[in-house]
C-alpha cells in the first residue's frame, strides 16, 4: 500500500503541473523565445527589403523608363528601354527590351528577324552585355542588359543625364517616364 500511495501522489504532482497553462497568473508571463523569434524575423524580412530595393535601384537613385509600341510591315515591336541611375545623375545599369510580335499579314517570320539582329546581338556582347533571346512562333523578344562598368562607355558620346536622356528618347517618339 505503501507503494500504490507514492505513485499516487507522483501522479497528483504531475497533474498539478500539467494544469500550470489555466492558472491565470502563468499566463501573463511573457514568452521570451517568441519575441526574439518575432523580432528575429521581422530583422531577416527588413534586411531582404532592403537588399532588393538597392538591387532594383529604387534606393540610392532613380530609375528612367522609356517606352514604344509601334505598328509596321504586319508586326508590333513593343520596346522598353530602363535606365538606373545614382545619386549623382550617372547611369549604374540599362536594360533594353524589344518584343516584336509577328501578324499574319507579316513578311517576316521569327527566324528571318534573328538573322537580321544577329551582328547587332554580337555587337552587344562583345561590349560586355548580357542578351537573352525568346522566341515562340508568333513573337521574339530581346533583352538586353547592360552593367555597371559599360553602361557608360555606351554613353560616352553624350550627355547620360537623367533630364537629357528623356528628352533624346521622348523626340525618337517614346514615352517615359
Amino acid at each position: 500500500m505503501n507503494n500504490d500511495q507514492n505513485i499516487n501522489n507522483t501522479n497528483n504532482v504531475n497533474v498539478v503541473f500539467n494544469n500550470t497553462t489555466n492558472n491565470p497568473m502563468m499566463n501573463n508571463v511573457p514568452k521570451k523565445s517568441n519575441l526574439w523569434l518575432i523580432i528575429g524575423g521581422l530583422f531577416l524580412i527588413l534586411i531582404v527589403v532592403i537588399i532588393v530595393l538597392s538591387a532594383t535601384g529604387v534606393l540610392g537613385g532613380k530609375a528612367l523608363t522609356c517606352v514604344s509600341s509601334v505598328e509596321r510591315y504586319g508586326m508590333i515591336e513593343d520596346d522598353e528601354i530602363r535606365i538606373y541611375y545614382d545619386d549623382s545623375d550617372h547611369p549604374t545599369k540599362m536594360i533594353i527590351t524589344m518584343k516584336t510580335k509577328f501578324t499574319e499579314d507579316s513578311n517576316f517570320t521569327v527566324d528571318s528577324m534573328k538573322d537580321a539582329f544577329e551582328s547587332k546581338v554580337e555587337d552587344f556582347k562583345e561590349s560586355g552585355a548580357n542578351v537573352s533571346i525568346v522566341s515562340d512562333e508568333n513573337s521574339l523578344t530581346y533583352t538586353i542588359t547592360i552593367g555597371n562598368d559599360d553602361v557608360g562607355a555606351y554613353f560616352e558620346m553624350m550627355d547620360s543625364s537623367y533630364d537629357s536622356l528623356k528628352n533624346f528618347y521622348e523626340k525618337r517618339g517614346f514615352t517615359c517616364n
